[in-house]
């Protein structure tokens, strides 16, 4: 039996340099190298971000390219999250107009602090005047610190949790808080996103689930817009005469943080 060998042939290894490029402000540069992997009409850049997130960034990115080019996609883009960067593969003169892109949409975003306070109307009791008195307008911050002063003084009512949570501006935050109600055990979670309009006004869109024990739902979706520092009852949930169980109202507020 005749042996023949087989030559394998070795395998090849391309080293590429990478250059990062800081993205700051209308300074931000993409410095640009050729890859031996890609075509040589193309170039890799790297751009990192200072102030939004490189996941909205290149959603942004492609789809803007996207109408452009709605035959053909000559751009590349990944968000890096560890550096927050975006990983682009484009011809010179995209690259230079995605860094254009990035410079009017990577700027600073305004902090929200938002103000979340659960309230509980015990069984059997009647719905207190105060919560009529609250509902259905805004609240300003007189108001507020009125509202939270009665609600201490209320036998009626107690409040469970009042978290707060500081978000970027159209960033979402969540809470979720487990609490024993008398003679339930609920899982309240409020996912809430709050954005600063060009008024200097705040939105707040907020997502709120109720469980109880039994694996009962109430699903509430709302949206509020209301000036700094003011407060609104974002949600009512079951607050009735008489109730044969614990019923929630659920008061929030936002203001800029400086």
């Amino acid at each position: 039996m005749n042996n023949r060998s087989r030559t394998h042939p070795r395998p090849m290894y391309i080293i590429g340099m990478l250059w990062l490029a800081s993205a700051t402000g209308l300074a931000q540069q993409a410095e640009s190298v050729d890859s031996a992997s890609t075509p040589a009409a193309r170039r890799l850049a790297i751009i990192r971000l200072q102030h939004m997130p490189a996941v909205d960034v290149a959603q942004v990115i492609v789809s803007t390219m996207l109408a452009n080019n709605p035959n053909e996609s000559p751009v590349a883009v990944h968000a890096e999250p560890v550096g927050n960067s975006l990983v682009i593969n484009a011809p010179p003169a995209e690259i230079q107009a995605i860094t254009h892109l990035v410079e009017q949409l990577d700027v600073p975003q305004p902090l929200i602090l938002v103000d979340v306070t659960l309230v509980q109307l015990h069984a059997g009791a009647d719905k207190p005047d105060l919560l009529r008195a609250y509902q259905d307008r805004l609240l300003t911050p007189e108001d507020l610190a009125e509202l939270r002063r009665d609600v201490r003084q209320e036998s009626g009512i107690t409040v469970m949790a009042r978290p707060n949570l500081m978000v970027l501006s159209n960033q979402p935050g969540f809470v979720r808080l487990a609490k024993a109600a008398e003679d339930r055990d609920l899982k309240l979670t409020l996912a809430v996103t709050a954005g600063a309009t060009p008024q200097g006004r705040i939105v707040m869109e907020f997502d709120i689930d109720v469980a109880s024990a039994e694996d009962e739902h109430t699903l509430l979706q709302t949206s509020v817009g209301l000036p700094s520092g003011h407060g609104v009852i974002v949600a009512d949930l079951g607050i009735v005469e008489r109730a044969a169980h614990p019923s929630f109202a659920v008061v929030a507020t936002a203001k800029f943080v400086e």
